[in-house]
This record gives C-alpha cells, structure tokens and sequence, in this order.
C-alpha cells in the first residue's frame, strides 16, 4: 500500500487517471484555533480593562464614602493634581493630592454647604429635546 499526502499527486496516479487514496476528515476546533480564541478573549478583556481605566482617569473616579468618611467635593489642578474637600465625622478637612501625595491644606472650622446637583437629565430626555429642536417627531 503506498501512502499519499492530500493535494499531492504521484506521477504513476496522475497518469493512470486514479484519484489520490486519502481523504481529509473534518474533526472539530484543533489546538491552534483554541489557541487563537483563548488569545482573543484576552485581547477583548484587556480592552475593556484599559477603557475603565481611561474613563476613571478622565471622571476623576467615583466619590467614595464609607461611614463617617466621604469625598464632599474636588477639583482637578492640573493632570495629577486636584484638591479635595473630605468629611471626617463633623469635621471637614481641605487636602491636596499630587505627584508628592496626600496633602493637608486646610481644616475648616465651619462647614461648607454643598448644593446638592440637580440630577442628570436621562437619556430618552436629551433625545426628546434634541428632536424637538431639529423638528423630527420620535
């Protein structure tokens, strides 16, 4: 019995007229396309990691409060540097953050009123508005 490999004809086979003996046989996802899908994931999880990364940096991140402890307030000074107003129990403290890290400004005496922010219009809002402007109906 003589062994032949697909796609490759011997000149005694391609002569006589007679196909090639061997038939290739579908058997499912090999080690290679497994390979290339476990990579894949890694790629689009990575990217949605380095996406949430980038949107804290640019949001400045969420207020975080726990207990007594709360971020009323902050201000961005530059790409690093920001002040923060933090409650502590009754008291408010003024602190800087930075390259040089956290900073004690200042600790008021008084404290400061924060106005509560109106809360965010909703999207199917904005987009009624914005239609009403341009004149389309929804």
């Amino acid at each position: 019995m003589r062994y032949c490999l697909p796609g490759l004809a011997l000149p005694a086979l391609a002569q006589a007229g007679a196909a090639p003996a061997a038939k290739t046989l579908s058997q499912g996802p090999g080690a290679g396309d497994l390979l290339q899908m476990a990579l894949s994931l890694i790629v689009v999880i990575a990217f949605i990691l380095a996406l949430t990364w980038v949107l804290r940096r640019l949001r400045g991140g969420a207020r975080h409060s726990s207990g007594s402890l709360s971020v009323l307030a902050e201000v961005a000074l530059g790409p690093k540097e920001r002040v923060v107003l933090v409650r502590v129990g009754d008291a408010q403290a003024l602190v800087g953050i930075g390259a040089a890290g956290v900073v004690p400004l200042h600790l008021l005496t008084t404290p400061v009123n924060i106005a509560a922010s109106a809360p965010a219009e909703s999207f199917a809002d904005k987009l009624k508005g914005l239609m009403a402007r341009t004149g389309t109906s929804p």
